[in-house]
Parts: structure tokens; C-alpha cells; sequence
């Protein structure tokens, strides 16, 4: 059975729930997260504005910059990433606002099993939007076009960006003096995240079948 474009809607909804869901509990547990988020929040607090909506100004950055990079070979389907910019802000808004504005963390450890929760669950939510072959995220995008144009791996390419990441984050965050947004979630997720998107592949694949997606 062909998938059609509902069905490659619905997961890739379904995964973008996941994954922003996931990255707004990360943020409420406060004790760090990935170099991108962790630069998103920075620019929330430098801006006085929520997480969501820096999020939106990071990802429209790294979208315009990957836009101008390429210009007229930019991919038509990308130009969906504009949905998903705007969608992701009001997600994470929704899900801070809302669904985890009374959650208890109080304690350290509590948090801390909150945050390893939520890393296979963004996983899946990655792995569905990769299935659904609709678009990239923004990060993603412009990775894959550095990795391209630099003739690099995409991992070399991607560990880069982080590095550079982390280095605008410590340099905003000694500068304007807040609290640190990177610190035992960022180490978690760099030992964590790639072994978590190879464990929930099995289950993902699974789900798919269930739907019907080939």
C-alpha cells in the first residue's frame, strides 16, 4: 500500500508533538540540554520572551542563512520548514504554558529521571518527521547543505555547529550573566541521543506498520 501525503501529514504531526513536547520538559527540568536548545533559551531570557518564541527567531535564522547559501537550488519542499518554525514555537509554548506549568520538580534526582524520560521520547519524534520525508528541521537543513558544500561528513559538520553552539551560549551567558543553560543535560544528551535514536528505530518501524505507512 502507497503512503499517501495524510498519512506522511499525520506522522510527521505526530512526531513534532513528540519531539517539541519533549524539548519543552527538558527545559522545565533546568539542568541543561543539546547546544541548540540551550542557545534558544539563552536568546528566550537575553530577549525576555518565551522559550517557544526564540525558538522561532533561532530556527528563522538558521533558515534564512541556509536559504541565502543556496539560494535558487534551495529545495521547493523545504520552503515547509516555515510551518514547522512557527508550529514548533507555539508547541513548546503550549506544553510549558500548559501541560507542564504544574509538574513538581522539586528535587534534583526527580528531574533528572524526567530529563533521561524525555530522550527517547524526542527520539521517536525525530525518527517519525525522518520517516515522514516531508521536510527537515531547520538545524538539519543546514547541516546536511554545510556537509555538502564543505565536502565533510555530516557528523564532523553537525559536532561543529554544537561546538560553535556551546561557545555563543558560554560567551552570552558570561557576558549577560544568567543562569547556565548547559551543564549535566548537555553531557546526558551528547552520551545519550544517538544510541536512543538506534534503540526506538525497532519501535518506530512498528508503529509505522500498524499505520499502514510504507
Amino acid at each position: 500500500m502507497k503512503t499517501n501525503i495524510l498519512q506522511k501529514i499525520l506522522v510527521y504531526i505526530i512526531g513534532a508533538i513528540l519531539l517539541y513536547g519533549s524539548i519543552a520538559l527538558m527545559v522545565k527540568t533546568n539542568i541543561g540540554m543539546s547546544p541548540f536548545d540551550a542557545f534558544s533559551l539563552v536568546i528566550s531570557r537575553l530577549l525576555n520572551i518565551e522559550f517557544g518564541y526564540a525558538t522561532m527567531i533561532v530556527n528563522s535564522v538558521t533558515f534564512l542563512i541556509h536559504w541565502i547559501l543556496l539560494n535558487k537550488k534551495f529545495p521547493k519542499r523545504e520552503y515547509l520548514q516555515v510551518f514547522l518554525i512557527i508550529g514548533a514555537g507555539f508547541l513548546i509554548n503550549f506544553f510549558s504554558d500548559y501541560i507542564f506549568v504544574h509538574l513538581p520538580l522539586n528535587h534534583y534526582f526527580l528531574r533528572l529521571l524526567i530529563f533521561i524520560f524525555a530522550i527517547p521520547v524526542l527520539s521517536i519524534g525525530i525518527l517519525l518527521m525522518l520517516n515522514a520525508e516531508l521536510m527537515s528541521t531547520p538545524i538539519e537543513g543546514f547541516s546536511q547543505t554545510i556537509a555538502f558544500k564543505s565536502k565533510q561528513s555530516l557528523g564532523l559538520v553537525r559536532w561543529l555547529v554544537d561546538g560553535l553552539l556551546v561557545v555563543m551560549v558560554v560567551i552570552l551567558t558570561l557576558l549577560t550573566r544568567q543562569p547556565w543553560t548547559i551543564g549535566l543535560g548537555t553531557l546526558i544528551m551528547l552520551l545519550a541521543f544517538g544510541p536512543s535514536l538506534d534503540l526506538m528505530k525497532r519501535p518506530v518501524i512498528s508503529f509505522l506498520k500498524i499505520m499502514k505507512f510504507n
